[in-house]
């Protein structure tokens, strides 16, 4: 007959353990940020054919969620011109659809929304970060918005 371990607990593994939850955790508040602006930069700029500018962006697992800072959409056709600026950008998502690949925002709110503002740098990019190929037109009545002062819009509340 054998006997019993005395210690229940491996402290060498739960020390592995805590280690390895401390690096992922570093390692999320360190790099996730920094990617998921990035990726929107790119992709938005590819999508509009000129610069999309990101402040911050803030990834957060409990409650899972999204907010973006500073987000600028330059008008391709006026570089010197941003289509929207928007303050803050804050967005619930559904964690369990996260999963399976799919975005379901729960609930977004969008706080200090501005068109046509002025860029104090060209939002201008080559067609070689075009991937050489032409930006999707901006529909006029979208322009025509941009140009309207903002004490011209009303809130359907």
């Amino acid at each position: 007959m054998t006997q019993p371990k005395a210690g229940m607990i491996r402290w060498w593994g739960l020390g592995i353990f805590v280690v390895l939850v401390a690096a992922i955790g570093l390692l999320w508040l360190l790099v996730v940020d920094g990617l998921v602006k990035a990726k929107i930069e790119e992709e938005g700029t590819a999508a509009v054919g000129a610069k999309v500018e990101l402040d911050a962006a803030d990834l957060t697992l409990f409650p899972t969620g999204l907010t973006l800072t500073r987000l600028q959409v330059t008008n391709p056709d006026e570089p010197m011109t941003n289509l929207v600026e928007i303050a803050r950008l804050t967005m619930n998502l559904d964690g369990l659809q996260l999963l399976g690949r799919k975005v379901i925002i729960d609930e977004m709110q969008v706080d200090g929304v501005q068109f046509g503002t002025a860029r104090a740098t060209s939002g201008a990019i080559d067609d070689r970060a075009r991937g050489g190929e032409h930006h999707v037109p901006v529909p006029a009545d979208i322009v025509t918005a941009a140009r309207r002062p903002a004490s011209s819009y009303q809130a359907d509340v």
